[in-house]
């Protein structure tokens, strides 16, 4: 499989320590897409099956109502390397390769819709609906 895009969305501001990630939405070219959050106990890892639609309103819609796995890694407070590779490779297994583009957005808040579908949308022959 050629290079799959990825885009990571990660909540921050100015207060925010860049190494003290506790939250990132991963998302992929094909509208595959996993959470990574603290529980206030570990990380938690929510990997959706079902892909993002562009052609819905409420383009989270399909996610929240398909069936999700969970992970949870104990012990950890913050988000690491190996816990987005392992969300990539569960959306994508087939995927060798990942050219990744991080984009931030205000904390408290879900990931701009906007955002989610100008990454998609780039890659909407991959998309099947």
């Amino acid at each position: 499989m050629d290079r799959v895009n990825v885009l990571i969305l990660i909540p921050i501001n100015s207060k925010t320590n860049r190494k003290m990630i506790n939250e990132v939405t991963i998302l992929m070219e094909d509208g595959g897409i996993a959470t990574l959050h603290y529980t206030g106990e570990y990380m938690l890892t929510d990997y959706y099956q079902s892909r993002i639609n562009l052609s819905k309103k409420n383009i989270y819609e399909d996610i929240y109502e398909g069936k999700a796995y969970a992970r949870e890694w104990n012990g950890e407070k913050y988000v690491t390397d190996r816990m987005i590779h392992d969300a990539m490779h569960w959306l994508m297994p087939t995927a060798f390769d990942y050219k990744v583009v991080y984009q931030y957005h205000e904390p408290d808040h879900e990931p701009e819709p906007v955002l989610i579908r100008e990454f998609l949308q780039k890659f909407s022959y991959n998309i099947k609906y």
